[in-house]
């Protein structure tokens, strides 16, 4: 069953959903290295300091935690799963907007490669209470060791009913590009023609990725219903060899 809930300053939240990317062939994965690809994502809209997102995570594979504040006065101070020796950092790409019609926003992306196959939930703890949508991607395909690029963050971008996320430049071939999108207004889309693929939008914000197949400089374009002010933040991570 699907809640909609609204908040005062005029986000909307979700449940949780879980979407699960189609079964690899297990032969084809024998006969070839693994390409970066989304494996499952995980999502939920909470208003506590402490948030539990359900997560099955396989081994070695990158998860990246995409977290969007209602309110640019908090941040997230940190994140895990419980499992001993898997540590989540941030990408430092914060954003902010502010003196939107529904106040101000903040976005933040963390990571890590040091899975251990577990079953439970990945842990956002807040620096207070603050209504936020929290995206738990997890992808195959990208190198354990030093797997951030860059990073790109743009704050109270131009107000647009087609705004660009914050824009990275890879430097290798096939590298995931994550971004994030928040909004004083809802997106109804990614932009014809823009290669990212959007992950479950909560309650008129986005997050969003591509397998950048050349190195160069990438960013979603999202369609707005109304013209907005937003902040974006966009990280790049390397394939494996």
């Amino acid at each position: 069953m699907l809640l909609l809930a609204v908040c005062a300053c005029g986000h909307r939240g979700f449940d949780a959903t879980a979407v699960d990317a189609p079964a690899a062939d297990a032969s084809a994965a024998d006969a070839a290295p693994v390409s970066p690809a989304l494996v499952a994502v995980d999502t939920i809209y909470a208003t506590t300091s402490s948030i539990a997102v359900p997560a099955t995570i396989a081994a070695g594979h990158l998860v990246v935690v995409v977290v969007d504040l209602f309110d640019s006065g908090f941040s997230v101070a940190s994140v895990g799963d419980g499992v001993a020796g898997d540590v989540y950092v941030s990408a430092n790409a914060r954003a902010i907007f502010s003196a939107g019609a529904m106040g101000t926003s903040a976005t933040e992306i963390w990571y890590t490669t040091t899975t251990q196959p577990s079953a439970g939930s990945v842990n956002v703890t807040l620096t207070g209470a603050v209504q936020s949508f929290v995206w738990v991607a997890e992808f195959e395909g990208i190198v354990p060791t030093s797997p951030l690029d860059t990073v790109a963050h743009t704050d109270s971008g131009n107000a647009s009913t087609a705004v660009a996320g914050a824009s990275v430049t890879t430097a290798s071939a096939d590298e995931l590009v994550v971004s994030i999108v928040s909004l004083d207004d809802s997106v109804t889309g990614i932009e014809s023609g823009n290669p990212f693929i959007a992950l479950p939008p909560q309650g008129g914000d986005d997050a969003a990725y591509v397998v950048a197949a050349q190195p160069g400089s990438y960013a979603p374009v999202w369609v707005l219903a109304n013209a907005a002010i937003y902040c974006s933040s966009t990280v790049a991570f390397r394939a494996a060899p």
